[in-house]
């Protein structure tokens, strides 16, 4: 696959053996796990980017349990719809559970900043290509996708524009206002509502949305445990939150997404 490009100098990577490598002599090793890293900040003293561990095991864990198929249904309806299908970029694609079941008959690549992601979506699925990578800085080459997709993942509208071909296709995935209210209402005494993010985008004209509405039941402290880790309220829950999400033995909770097909002008 030479849609890849050197996070250096910006021309194409070829792959040989387990080195991806450039004109210019630049080149990237394989990591065991056969993801390869062109995080472009090995400079930077954080050692951390993106989830850490804990989280995207919690998160393995739990969308395994297949609570989120409908989700996924909807979004592979929207790729099946399109005319260019081929070639898909997962922004932000995290442990690979989504990068995975969007994989049949196309030709796709997962990048996440946080190698703790990649190397766990790497060992798995393993006729992925996973990369590690900002999602505002894609090691992709200009025009090469016919599909984005950004499920529930941080995004630059810039560079999503420039990996897409002309046609191409952006899949945006956000949660409505009452996803997940009832955990909300167990860890916080005053739950907010999300903001829903279905926008205009500069260059891209909005075809279809549709939206997700279940609801699901966690049946064990495990469950509940590892939705909640997977989320970003696992940073911002006070004490008081935290415990009492910790006496729960199952819990009820709405799942509610939007996903909007864009198509670039």
């Amino acid at each position: 696959m030479e849609s890849l490009r050197c996070p250096v100098c910006h021309t194409a990577l070829k792959k040989d053996n387990r080195t991806y490598y450039c004109v210019n002599k630049h080149a990237f090793d394989c990591a065991k796990s056969n993801y390869v890293n062109l995080l472009h900040s090995q400079q930077s003293k954080t050692k951390q980017h993106g989830d850490e561990k804990v989280m995207v095991v919690s998160r393995r864990r739990f969308l395994e349990q297949n609570y989120y198929l409908p989700l996924v249904n909807v979004i592979n309806d929207f790729i099946e719809s399109t005319d260019m299908n081929n070639m898909i970029v997962d922004m932000g694609c995290g442990e690979g559970y989504y990068t995975e079941k969007f994989r049949k008959n196309h030709q796709i690549i997962g990048v996440d900043i946080s190698k703790d992601a990649i190397d766990l979506a790497a060992r798995k699925y393993k006729e992925c290509t996973f990369v590690v990578a900002s999602t505002y800085d894609l090691p992709i080459m200009d025009e090469s996708m016919d599909i984005a997709i950004s499920v529930f993942a941080p995004y630059s509208l810039e560079d999503t524009t420039r990996v897409l071909k002309k046609g191409g296709s952006f899949i945006l995935v956000y949660p409505l206002e009452h996803h997940l209210f009832e955990l909300k209402q167990v860890a916080y005494s005053e739950p907010y509502l999300n903001d829903n993010k279905a926008l205009p985008m500069e260059g891209f004209e909005l075809v279809e949305t549709r939206f997700v509405h279940e609801q699901i039941t966690l049946q064990n402290q495990q469950e509940i445990q590892d939705l909640f880790s997977m989320t970003p309220y696992f940073h911002r829950t006070p004490k008081s939150g935290l415990d009492a999400i910790g006496k729960l033995d199952t819990l009820s909770t709405r799942i509610e997404f939007g996903v909007s097909l864009y198509k670039k002008r």
